[in-house]
């Protein structure tokens, strides 16, 4: 039997390069946006943009979302192996990141640079009264960003030119969730969404989700009935969370037919951006937990699964990935969405009152 030291070593084989036939380029840029409020003159914010180098009319934009408190390059390998996909793929800072401008309000800066802490039962509280706000500022953030890229500004690469009538978006954890609100509060059509494991908030709890939607979880169903009385708070907190969202995308699910969940055994939260290639990874292993799929297995899986819904949305390519059936992937459950019939009628929309039930 392997030290479990060496079995990690041989777990993660390092830093996989873009699977794609396009070969890509990265750069770093600053934007100058309108800030919240019309408070002041532009300012300016981090971008970094993955591209491909290829010849040919102007390609589909995905826009990254970080996660709470993160930078733009928290998921550089998916938005690396994307572009080598010929796609062009942008990414932001979380709103912590943007200076504190002298006019602010006091409770927008509050929300700013909050941290996402639940080690107390008060810190917990704290992070499900904001959260919803706070992904009010990123959506915020992400269409002043929009809006200044029409026109490009001057840093912009000229060989990333994209075509406005062909965005998607994505993020990981809070921008999966910052992601799909956006895309449910923007003037501008979002043609496709992918959440990376985020819990949904604000319209997009509540109604359907007005785009082709994937979602990726690393936990799939309801918690058992007794997770309400767990004495480990903690185990209680993502319980709660884990029924909130198994409810409002089992109604997404039963709304429209391009929505999609996939669910990998295996993965742990933290997996879904690039921290799955942190050296802390093996942390998590203990005899007793379930078994922790490989790192390169996941990327793996990931790549295939987003590629296609990208693919499918922005480029006109149908891939049968997408299509109700059991997975090529045994470690994936994948649910496909069935859009209402007359013998089929639609779920009524999610109240507020059906989400705190569950708490």
């Amino acid at each position: 039997m392997l030290h479990p030291f060496v079995w990690f070593g041989w777990l993660s084989r390092g830093i996989p390069k873009p699977a794609g036939q396009a070969p890509i380029a990265i750069a770093d840029i600053q934007v100058p946006i309108a800030p919240p409020f019309g408070n002041g003159a532009r300012q300016p914010v981090a971008a970094q943009i993955w591209y491909p180098l290829v010849n040919g009319p102007p390609k589909p934009l995905i826009i990254y979302v970080p996660v709470w408190a993160s930078v733009r390059s928290d998921n550089s390998v998916i938005c690396a192996n994307l572009a080598s996909h010929g796609f062009i793929v942008v990414g932001i800072d979380d709103i912590i990141h943007d200076p504190v401008l002298p006019n602010s309000p006091a409770s927008y800066v509050e929300l700013q640079q909050i941290l996402y802490e639940i080690e107390t039962d008060a810190q917990r509280d704290r992070i499900l009264s904001v959260v919803g706000s706070r992904v009010d500022l990123q959506v915020a953030k992400l269409q002043s960003f929009l809006d200044a890229l029409d026109p490009l500004p001057a840093a912009w690469p000229a060989e990333a030119v994209f075509d406005a009538d062909r965005i998607g978006i994505f993020g990981a954890s809070f921008g999966g969730a910052a992601a799909v609100e956006f895309a449910q509060s923007t003037s501008r059509r979002i043609a496709a969404i992918a959440n990376l494991d985020g819990w949904l908030q604000g319209t997009a709890a509540v109604r359907p989700i007005e785009a082709p939607f994937a979602e990726f979880n690393s936990t799939r169903g309801m918690p058992p009935p007794e997770a309400i009385h767990w004495t480990n708070p903690m185990k209680r907190f993502f319980a709660t969370i884990q029924a909130k969202s198994t409810i409002i995308l089992q109604r997404q699910l039963a709304m429209r037919d391009d929505c999609i969940r996939v669910s990998i055994e295996g993965a742990d939260h933290a997996d879904f951006y690039d921290k799955l290639y942190s050296p802390e990874r093996w942390k998590q292993w203990r005899p007793w937990r379930p078994r922790i799929i490989r790192p390169e297995r996941l990327r793996t899986v990931l790549d295939a699964y987003l590629v296609a819904f990208f693919e499918t949305y922005l480029l006109g390519k149908a891939s049968p990935l997408l299509k109700a059936g059991a997975s090529p992937y045994p470690e994936v459950t994948c649910d496909v969405g069935r859009a209402p019939t007359p013998s089929t009628p639609a779920v009524t929309p999610l109240s507020r009152s059906d989400l705190s039930a569950t708490a």
